[in-house]
């Protein structure tokens, strides 16, 4: 029986046949299919009319404390896992802003967290993983062993193969708190300034996009000693929290967000917000997102979507001026404005990552921000940027292969691996044709 399926952000659907994938095996259907995880992609990168459901793989299958190497299946969530490590002082090197995004999703997407100038993509912690071809062969690989598969598997989008299992590199805790400085700034200029000069692991600055100088609050952060959370009387004890505050049970007909209810929270936000020095729990740092459970809902029925994408440095500050006058001239305020700095470009052929500035903004799903994203594509191709397939939910197929400069090696070792041109998407149909 066919079941509706919603991308996260909700305008896009399509009915699917869920087949259930066993740790036993699975007989590799002829028609075409697309893995999918928690579905957290924000477009229609695991929609397809046959879907993978990769969410039964949930075996923790070893962890040593010791080495911190852990060995998960692929559909074992972040939030299942740092459950499982955090208490034995151990964290996930790279996380995303939700802890409900399984591992065959992040390494999928090669995710980010707001640490890439230091920790670079999720790709670079995964000592080796297992993956299933088309074929029905399951091969082992690596940055060293089988690297071309493993390149192209890391960040591919479930488009070369499945991933079964994966050994992660952990990274070591000494409490479960960030000490984190936050500074009110004026001005997207200096937003930049504080950004390309921020020394912590973690450095992230939200946005005002209503404001005509683009202010906002810069944050940067590292993981907390023992010695600093006692000295804040947090005690030794490392723990997991739940952070989910509130629910929004269904969609309303209408979006409750809206731009002057939007515009009121952003100057509410920066009067409010606490500047200087403060230990948080990692949970309430990482992941915001979660505090609310489907939020996303709050669009309405109509959805929103969200364009992200990075420009490199020597571009980023003209570029991201040229996208926030084009959103005044058009009259259309992003929800939600995020500011990220990537370090050095990986290895993965389709990873999203290259050194420069990350913009996330958050819209309605509506004709009027459709047509300002087509404009705002034109300004990332003018600076040589490019844009998160795990977001996308719009690119036209010419503006995707002319910010992909590595997109005939990804077709070739698409062709190479999946010979029975098996794993597809209505994001692969839209951008590669297939």
């Amino acid at each position: 029986m066919k079941k509706l399926v919603k991308s996260w952000g909700r305008f896009l659907k399509v009915k699917a046949e869920i087949i259930s994938f066993s740790s036993e095996g699975i007989k590799i259907h002829s028609e075409k299919i697309i893995p999918r995880g928690l579905g957290k992609s924000y477009g229609d990168s695991s929609l397809a009319e046959n879907i993978l459901d990769l969410t039964t793989l949930k075996k923790i299958v070893h962890f040593d404390p010791l080495t911190g190497i852990i060995e998960i299946e692929s559909g074992v969530s972040i939030r299942e896992i740092l459950n499982f490590i955090v208490h034995a002082g151990w964290m996930l090197p790279i996380v995303p802003g939700t802890a409900d995004v399984t591992i065959g999703g992040a390494i999928s997407a090669d995710i980010h967290g707001k640490n890439h100038m230091v920790k670079g993509s999720f790709s670079n912690h995964i000592a080796e993983m297992d993956v299933m071809l088309s074929s029905g062969e399951v091969v082992n690989c690596s940055a060293a062993k089988n690297s071309e598969l493993f390149f192209a598997v890391t960040g591919g989008m479930g488009l070369i193969a499945i991933i079964l299992r994966a050994k992660i590199q952990l990274q070591k805790l000494e409490s479960c708190y960030m000490t984190e400085k936050t500074v009110f700034v004026k001005s997207l200029s200096l937003v930049i300034e504080m950004m390309k000069n921020c020394s912590d692991e973690f450095c992230v600055a939200w946005l005002d996009a209503f404001d005509k100088n683009i202010s906002g609050i810069f944050s940067s952060a590292n993981y907390a000693t023992k010695q600093e959370a006692s000295l804040a009387g947090k005690g030794k004890k490392i723990f997991m929290k739940q952070n989910f505050k509130f629910n929004i049970p269904f969609s309303f007909p209408f979006a409750i967000l809206n731009a002057a209810g939007v515009n009121i929270y952003n100057k509410t936000r920066k009067l409010t917000t606490r500047q200087g020095k403060k230990l948080r729990h990692i949970v309430d740092f990482h992941f915001p997102l979660d505090k609310i459970k489907n939020w996303n809902r709050l669009y309405g029925t109509a959805g929103m979507v969200q364009y992200q994408f990075v420009l490199p440095l020597e571009n980023a500050e003209q570029g991201l001026e040229e996208i926030f006058s084009l959103m005044k001239l058009r009259h259309c305020e992003s929800y939600l404005a995020v500011l990220k700095n990537f370090g050095e470009e990986g290895k993965g052929i389709l990873s999203f990552p290259m050194k420069g500035l990350c913009l996330a903004l958050d819209f309605p799903a509506t004709e009027k921000y459709f047509s300002l994203m087509n404009e705002m594509d034109e300004v990332v191709m003018k600076y040589q940027g490019r844009f998160y397939l795990a977001k996308d939910a719009r690119l036209s197929a010419e503006v995707f292969i002319k910010t992909q400069p590595r997109i005939n090696e990804f077709l070739f070792l698409k062709r190479k691996y999946d010979k029975e041109k098996i794993f597809s998407s209505l994001q692969s149909r839209r951008l590669l044709g297939e």
